[in-house]
């Protein structure tokens, strides 16, 4: 279905001032711990700026097909939602999805004074700031560290990425990224990083904060690494990065590892040329 704004905050929680955060993530701050179990959300990120006109297309919006005579679908390509919009043609299995009622659409989101420098809108988002602030942590990050004090390993948030996100990054408790559990785990057993990690002496507090990062990293290796060992996904996905990527995602899911936020990116949209094809590449992937 699609959901209005006002259903939006009523089934939402107010985490701040200026930003909505979903009721799983909200309840948990109720206890003090993450509890056990494997309800989780997967975020998609579409990097690069998406163009939300040709997602969730306005069918009856005149002005939507005057002010893009070349670049907008037309009415009779869409997928039909409801009588004013429909999905992008490539997203079959999204409306198979909405059609049996397990796909919801909060369309139109934005926010006052729109910022058009790309990192300055990736910071805004992110962040689940406004325009006119600037934070320094994201809506997940603030997640973690309201509710990860005093977690015995940083794995309740996992980004499936070379760099981790703002989105993922908290004044206390970030998020973890890495590519391939295989691999962390490889990278954290040579000696070198073991032998610093043991040597380590310092009392200053800017070292000692990237020492304990290390320890957390070394150790989250592992246990992340065990974890993807337990329940391997027979599912068969696309030989795609965003497919390889879901299936790690799938067999961490399935274990017992104590994860509630997975993070993954789709990208790049960047698309300021052949927009219509890339796009439907990009969608073809996530379909």
């Amino acid at each position: 279905m699609l959901i209005k704004r006002k259903q939006f905050l009523q089934i939402g929680s107010l985490a701040t001032a200026t930003m909505m955060l979903p009721k799983f993530l909200k309840a948990f701050e109720q206890k003090h711990m993450v509890p056990p179990g494997n309800k989780v959300v997967v975020v998609i990120q579409f990097s690069g700026g998406n163009d939300g006109l040709n997602t969730v297309i306005p069918i009856t919006n005149d002005i939507y097909y005057r002010e893009r005579p070349r670049l907008a679908i037309a009415k009779d390509k869409a997928l039909h939602l409801t009588g004013d919009v429909g999905l992008n043609p490539a997203l079959q299995a999204f409306k198979g999805l909405y059609d049996e009622g397990s796909l919801s659409i909060l369309n139109g989101v934005g926010y006052p004074n729109p910022d058009r420098s790309h990192f300055r809108s990736m910071d805004i988002w992110h962040s689940a700031s406004a325009s006119n602030e600037y934070v320094h942590t994201g809506w997940l990050g603030r997640f973690l560290d309201a509710q990860c004090n005093g977690c015995d390993k940083p794995t309740q948030a996992l980004e499936i990425d070379d760099v981790l996100s703002l989105a993922l990054k908290g004044n206390q408790k970030n998020g973890l990224a890495f590519t391939d559990p295989r691999r962390l785990y490889s990278s954290s057993n040579e000696k070198f990083y073991k032998d610093i990690n043991s040597a380590h002496q310092s009392s200053e507090e800017t070292v000692d904060y990237l020492y304990k990062t290390m320890s957390e990293t070394l150790s989250s290796a592992d246990y992340i690494y065990k974890q993807s060992k337990l329940h391997p996904t027979s599912e068969i996905y696309p030989a795609t990065e965003l497919g390889k990527n879901l299936k790690t995602i799938s067999s961490l899911i399935m274990s017992d590892i104590n994860t509630k936020v997975y993070y993954v990116s789709l990208g790049s949209f960047d698309t300021h040329v052949n927009q219509e094809a890339a796009q439907k590449r990009l969608f073809t992937e996530l379909n």
